[in-house]
């Protein structure tokens, strides 16, 4: 376990505004060697930085650097191959340009700002409520009620093998006379 210094009073908000400083250094940092990299995988197809910054890079933000640094250029993520775990993608284009726009830190929140915006599809939902009410044993005929919402979202027509159970009301006379009896 490491030990440190517990910090009181004033020196935390100190010790906090000289951490903010040293994350944006990092980030900075970060993103010069990344690019940096990238670049020398487009100039001779070699990811041996790339591997190098990602060997050095901390655990939790190696996921950020693979995902910038696949969408962005010309690599592919193998951690079974031997020279490392991004290797030199023949076809593929890189984005330079987008690569010094955007810092892997920052690549990473936008795309978890794409993901909460993409359009909300009613049948992909519906689907996954058909699926998730069967695995739960509900009914045929809530099942058939979900299935035929599916099917007018997408204009089919619904077909069951079985037609859902038909549930007759009693009559409002008939219940009187079972009261009246009791």
């Amino acid at each position: 376990m490491t030990k440190f210094t517990i910090l009181t009073g004033a020196a935390i908000g100190k010790a906090i505004a000289g951490f903010g400083k040293a994350i944006e250094t990092f980030k900075a940092r970060e993103h010069q060697l990344a690019f940096s990299a990238l670049n020398h995988v487009d100039m001779h197809n070699d990811p041996k930085y790339l591997n190098a910054l990602y060997a050095a890079t901390p655990a939790n933000y190696r996921g950020g650097l693979r995902l910038w640094a696949t969408h962005f250029g010309a690599v592919k993520f193998d951690e079974k191959a031997e020279s490392g775990p991004f290797v030199y993608a023949k076809g593929k284009t890189a984005d330079m340009e987008g690569a010094m726009n955007t810092a892997p830190a920052d690549f990473v929140k936008s795309q978890k700002g794409d993901a909460a915006d993409k359009a909300f599809d009613m049948v992909v939902e519906l689907e996954r409520l058909l699926k998730r009410a069967g695995d739960k044993g509900a009914g045929l005929r809530e099942l058939n009620a979900v299935k035929l919402a599916i099917s007018s979202l997408k204009g089919a027509e619904i077909v069951s093998a079985k037609p859902a159970p038909i549930v007759k009301k009693a009559k409002p006379a008939a219940v009187a006379e079972v009261q009246a009896a009791a």
